[in-house]
């Protein structure tokens, strides 16, 4: 409507646009004296209504034939390839026309497009009413002759009102799932019922069929008036086509081109059928023919709306249950699996790729999560954990939903650290490990989000070694010392000092729990320290953390336990210490 606009403005500006105003005032003159502008409004007693030349019809049609013809070479020349991961082309099955026959006579006789039908048939009046014989209303109305670019300017009103329509629907779809369907229905059917009472007041009667002088019911015409209405046109026929266009895919979502199909048949057929009877009816007829199409397809369309959102409403619940059990299946599984996991990294390196596929079946908070139960509650599967966030990566990009996820529960678990380490040191501990190991992981990921814990390191190994330890607590400083020292040392090395410090003060303590062992750890710790951890300038004999102290990692789960034989807390009660846990911290927040 806008690109028309244009053409009518520039085409009324080279030509002259028809009848000027000298030529009407004359007219209006010989009327008086029993003459007119042309013989055959002479002869119908019509004068001073607005002409359109030969040169300006020529104009027009051509500059509008120029612009269909480049509309289909640029349709011609667009690619046919399907668009890269795009849901619509995929799997598309491949149906011959005797198919493509019988599917449309179905669509036909489905009850809900024969309630539709009426919906359709409207659009076609109305998209006639307005493209037709509104237009025709206005050249016929000898009140508005004298305006040159009023063609124009209806034209270009009708753009800026669907324009302005269609941004707001499209923002409002955006906040209101289902504001494509009653709330559009309820605005467009009103603007409509409004634009047809202002064109009814303001047209006079048989403006329809010819040239008149009658005066209109209520309201005088002019420019801003024809402008506003226009607009109105624009944001009413904007409402009603999107209307259609969604009740279409939602109606027979597996049909929707069929259905499509059949409402602009519907559409077509009503309005060729207006087209045929026009010179018969007066504005009044058209008046009563468009508010009774408008209330009747208003009230069907209700109905069939709310039979589509039952059926979805239906097939949603229906597909949340069976995902639902799907997930409470799968989550069984992968939790079965990170527990086979934890005890096979104690045998050696797994290969990451062939389990870190298998948790993409999941959604990325159900992942997240049960990664985070795991590193809570066995330390070894801290690096497993982070071996298969860093090939999710590697794999596939677009798994950031759950690193994403991951790293919130991390640093959940940091923000809450005096709740979890008053729950359950061990679980404080392996959470620690975890945030040592997810930062490797990160770093590789994404520099500046694994950032985010570097204070968390730092923080929590001046926790184990500084606030009430114990000899789990810092053993395990010690340990993430030597086994992350360089990492720490090349992030900050005052605060790695001042770690130094603690762990040399906590070397000539005589707290009871330090026993040969854990001395070994922070002196070990110490000597690599003293060597700035360069693996150039370390003795060789002082790069190693002797064996038997290797073994002695396995002290940090047999601390808390007191029940358990084999040196391993039972599963049980580390489900039992998570799940108290987690009640103590939703209370606070919720990631």
């Amino acid at each position: 409507m806008l690109l028309g606009a244009g053409i009518l403005a520039t085409v009324f500006t080279l030509t002259g646009g028809g009848a000027s105003e000298v030529e009407i005032a004359e007219a209006v003159v010989g009327e008086i004296f029993g003459q007119s502008l042309n013989s055959s409004s002479a002869e119908n007693g019509h004068v001073g209504y607005r002409t359109f030349s030969d040169t300006d019809i020529k104009y027009m049609y051509g500059a509008l034939a120029l612009v269909t013809v480049c509309a289909n070479v640029i349709f011609a020349l667009l690619p046919s390839r399907e668009v890269e991961n795009c849901i619509e082309g995929k799997d598309r099955p491949k149906t011959s026309f005797r198919d493509q026959m019988y599917y449309i006579t179905s669509t036909f006789m489905d009850f809900k497009i024969i309630l539709l039908s009426i919906l359709f048939m409207h659009l076609g009046l109305w998209t006639m009413f307005w493209v037709a014989v509104y237009p025709t209303t206005l050249i016929f109305n000898n009140n508005l002759a004298s305006y040159t670019y009023l063609p124009a300017i209806f034209s270009a009103g009708v753009g800026v009102g669907e324009t302005a329509m269609g941004l707001f629907i499209n923002a409002m779809s955006e906040r209101n799932k289902d504001f494509g369907l009653q709330p559009t229905m309820y605005i467009g059917s009103t603007l409509s019922a409004v634009v047809i009472a202002l064109i009814t007041l303001s047209t006079p009667m048989h403006s329809t069929i010819s040239p008149t002088n009658e005066l209109p019911l209520l309201i005088e015409p002019n420019i801003v008036f024809c402008l506003l209405v226009s607009f109105g046109i624009g944001l009413a026929d904007c409402c009603m086509n999107n209307i259609r266009t969604v009740i279409c895919a939602l109606a027979m979502p597996h049909r929707r081109t069929q259905t499509f199909s059949v409402s602009k048949f519907w559409q077509a057929f009503a309005g060729g059928v207006m087209l045929f009877v026009s010179p018969y009816l007066t504005m009044y007829h058209y008046t009563v023919i468009l508010t009774f199409s408008l209330i009747l397809s208003s009230i069907l369309f209700f109905i069939v709306a709310e039979k589509v959102k039952r059926f979805e409403r239906k097939v949603t619940m229906e597909n949340l249950a069976r995902a639902k059990n799907q997930l409470k299946m799968d989550e069984t599984q992968l939790r079965s699996l990170f527990s086979s996991l934890a005890e096979l990294t104690s045998q050696g390196p797994l290969p990451v790729q062939a389990y870190s596929m298998l948790v993409t079946r999941l959604p990325p908070s159900a992942v997240a999560e049960q990664l985070h139960q795991r590193w809570l509650a066995d330390y070894r599967f801290a690096p497993v954990a982070a071996s298969i966030l860093l090939h999710m990566h590697r794999s596939d990009a677009r798994h950031l939903a759950v690193m994403s996820s991951a790293l919130a529960l991390l640093l959940n678990d940091f923000k809450n650290s005096l709740e979890v380490r008053h729950c359950s040191r061990l679980m404080y501990r392996n959470s620690v490990r975890a945030t040592f190991a997810m930062y490797q992981a990160y770093a590789q990921i994404d520099s500046y989000v694994a950032k985010s814990l570097v204070s968390p390191m730092f923080s929590s190994l001046m926790t184990l070694i500084d606030n009430d330890p114990d000899a789990a607590d810092v053993e395990v400083a010690g340990l993430m010392m030597c086994d992350y020292g360089k990492i720490l040392y090349d992030l900050n090395s005052y605060q790695v000092d001042i770690i130094i410090v603690k762990i040399r003060e906590m070397l000539i303590s005589d707290e009871p729990f330090m026993n040969k062992e854990i001395r070994q750890i922070l002196l070990h710790a110490v000597d690599l320290w003293s060597f700035g951890f360069s693996e150039l300038h370390i003795p060789e004999c002082l790069s190693y953390l002797p064996k038997p102290l290797k073994n002695h990692e396995n002290h940090d789960q047999n601390h808390e336990n007191h029940h358990a034989e084999n040196g391993h807390v039972k599963e049980q009660s580390h489900e039992e210490d998570l799940k108290k846990l987690q009640k103590q911290l939703s209370r606070e927040s919720t990631v």
